[in-house]
């Protein structure tokens, strides 16, 4: 298994223990973290192995990822909220994934348009959850704010990969060598992201009550 991977088993467990001690505020958190691992470690690679693809694991993969990040955007940023209008452009992107799924790109091509659009959408939330930071002009203890961690793993991962991310099934037609670099280039951002799914784990741990 690849580094990434064994950091999502640790954020894994180190969100079970949070959860055990009910320090886990975030909604559906350990659950989230528990088929994110499922999914890079056991899931894809069945399907890889059997099927000889796995883009349509990793093209329902991307449409939870990416429907989990705005929930938590929207209902832990105080400054948007479910009424928000910001919110509704959220619940179109998640209708127009799934029409993409079923009857644009489909079930064997990456979602591209998908991924790329509703990614540049969680960015906005994760800037107008920064923006929110800054302007109340206090200072933050970092341990207790586990959507920072989390909004930086996201931009270091998203920034990273973007250019691979929008040209993937380009990509995905080269040749085998190729494909195997970008993988290992693609892990890195991985790493990040894993390694911002353990800090808000660590992050609700850290709570003293």
């Amino acid at each position: 298994m690849t580094l990434y991977i064994y950091i999502l088993f640790v954020a894994t467990f180190f969100a079970f223990i949070a959860r055990l001690l009910k320090k886990l505020t975030f909604a559906f958190f350990f659950e989230f973290v528990l088929i994110c691992f499922l999914t890079e470690a056991v899931i894809a690679k069945y399907f890889a192995i059997q099927f000889q693809s796995n883009l349509i694991v990793y093209n329902v993969y991307y449409i939870l990822t990416f429907s989990y990040y705005s929930f938590l955007f929207i209902n832990y940023n105080p400054q948007i909220g479910w009424r928000h209008p910001v919110s509704y452009l959220g619940y179109l992107l998640f209708v127009a994934s799934r029409v993409n799924f079923f009857f644009f790109q489909g079930f064997h091509v990456a979602n591209v348009f998908t991924y790329n659009l509703a990614m540049i959408y969680v960015l906005f939330l994760i800037g107008w959850y920064l923006k929110s930071l800054l302007q109340n002009a206090v200072f933050y203890d970092l341990k207790t704010l586990p959507l920072f961690w989390l909004s930086i793993g996201i931009l270091l991962f998203y920034t990273s990969s973007f250019p691979i991310l929008l040209f993937m099934n380009q990509i995905i037609e080269h040749n085998r060598e190729f494909n195997i670099s970008l993988y290992s280039l693609v892990s890195i951002g991985n790493s990040f992201l894993s390694l911002s799914y353990l800090a808000v784990s660590l992050c609700h741990l850290w709570k003293s009550h």
